[in-house]
């Protein structure tokens, strides 16, 4: 399964925003510095859909705000 995310980072809370079509939309509180909200963002998605984060591997996180996984 691939999920795909497009990442809001330095927001007040960590959330699921919306989906549009097959992409979730997800505010992460840490900022996108030295790859913080990438961390932020697979421990948040972890939980969310109760998984372990070894399901996110760190070679596809890329620094960009689009994010597949």
């Amino acid at each position: 399964m691939i999920i795909k995310v497009r990442v809001i980072p330095n927001s007040k809370r960590n959330e699921v925003v919306s989906r549009i079509g097959s992409i979730l939309r997800v505010k992460i509180t840490m900022p996108a510095v030295e790859g913080r909200a990438n961390e932020e963002l697979c421990d948040f998605l972890s939980d969310f859909f109760d998984v372990k984060i070894f399901f996110f591997p760190p070679a596809k996180r890329g620094k960009r705000q689009r994010k597949n996984f």
